[in-house]
């Protein structure tokens, strides 16, 4: 039975807008769960962009490209790691040279590294 006056408890509350220093953990957690390429990894921080949006205390947006060149300068990320771990891993399945290459541009792998 819902009541005007009383709260429903089910509802979510919306998620806390991000600043730089969330961004910045997200990008690691993500880094530290799954093996990742920049490209990938940019899409997840765009994605977490847009449904979060950013907190209007806080300066501008963060460089995204930024946050991703210092994670593979830290060595987190690494385009050519992901895109041998990927392929040999699709190869094990079965997945001819063509298809690989699809995958691998999907995950913004550039086509030198396929």
């Amino acid at each position: 039975m819902n009541r005007p006056d009383v709260p429903d408890r089910r509802t979510r509350r919306p998620p806390r807008p991000l600043d730089a220093a969330l961004l910045d953990e997200l990008a690691l957690g993500y880094v530290a769960r799954f093996a990742t390429s920049t490209g990938k990894l940019s899409a997840y921080l765009n994605r977490k962009l847009r449904e979060r949006g950013w907190d209007e205390d806080a300066p501008s947006p963060p460089d995204v490209a930024a946050i991703i060149a210092r994670m593979a300068d830290a060595g987190y990320v690494s385009d050519e790691g992901y895109a041998r771990m990927r392929g040999a891993s699709l190869r094990r399945r079965g997945l001819g040279a063509r298809r690989i290459a699809q995958d691998l541009g999907q995950a913004g792998i550039a086509p030198d590294l396929r």
